[in-house]
């Protein structure tokens, strides 16, 4: 049980102050013990036995929730502020362990030393789970749209080419030849995506190009984690691969709203 043994003397002492609630040391006990290591390990686990599902692309994030009741706590019982910030930081750090185990994933930092086991915790629940679907499709579509020159010819699209009469509904998507190498790629997208999911891509690449948007996230965490495997084929083309029929179409149709992007934003052909 996570909790933080509370001294009866502290308590009494809190207590003498009338802003405080008076609360016995077995409720503040209750109130240390209430995030057991079980019900996290419980939670976790469930949440990265169903993190990528067609119905509901996002997770909630469980990091949060469980900021929003320290909190309370906080404003609740300030006579314990110290005992629950002693026990919000053992949480959160179990969490950050427990979610680096099952990615195969260290940190390259001492964690005990880390100033903000919350901020870790989030950014690594977020990436890892809660958004995890989502970032599989963004990083395909922003790897395609940005390395398309180097997979037009790595795969030898030009070939196909001639076969693009037949691939009318990508050609009138990739407005009618204005992005052609995209047209074409999209029209070969099983193709291609196949082909990504044998290449070298590194975890940092994968947060990257997931998170194009979000530097902020990738620069604070990127730097910290170490691939104590192979975290692109087993979390990543692992999980593609059992779900290709779902994450396929989310990735055509997240490819086609590249269409209206400019030729600038596309980066040339």
């Amino acid at each position: 049980m996570i909790k933080e043994e509370l001294s009866v003397m502290s308590l009494m002492n809190s207590s003498a102050n009338s802003d405080y609630v008076a609360i016995t040391t077995n409720e503040a006990a209750s109130i240390m013990g209430r995030f057991s290591t079980e019900m996290i390990d419980d939670v976790i686990d469930q949440a990265i036995s169903t993190k990528l599902r067609s119905y509901s692309p996002r997770l909630l994030n469980v990091v949060d929730a469980l900021e929003q009741q320290f909190k309370a706590d906080f404003a609740q019982f300030p006579q314990i502020q110290n005992g629950v910030m002693i026990n919000r930081d053992i949480v959160y750090k179990h969490i950050i362990k427990k979610i680096l185990a099952a990615h195969n994933l260290r940190l390259n930092i001492d964690l005990d030393s880390y100033p903000d086991s919350y901020s870790l915790a989030h950014m690594l629940y977020e990436a890892l789970i809660a958004n995890f679907h989502h970032n599989i499709i963004s990083f395909f579509v922003n790897y395609i749209v940005k390395e398309k020159s180097t997979i037009y010819e790595a795969l030898k699209l030009v070939d196909k080419k001639s076969e693009m009469s037949n691939a009318v509904y990508s050609k009138k998507i990739f407005k009618n030849g204005k992005n052609s190498k995209l047209a074409i790629i999209h029209a070969n997208l099983d193709l291609v995506i196949n082909s990504i999911c044998g290449w070298d891509i590194s975890l940092n690449d994968f947060l990257s190009y997931a998170y194009v948007d979000n530097r902020l996230l990738v620069n604070a965490l990127a730097p910290l984690l170490v691939d104590c495997g192979r975290f692109y084929l087993d979390q990543v083309v692992s999980v593609y691969n059992a779900n290709i029929a779902t994450l396929s179409t989310d990735i055509k149709f997240a490819m086609q709203e590249c269409a209206d992007m400019s030729i600038e934003d596309l980066e040339g052909e």
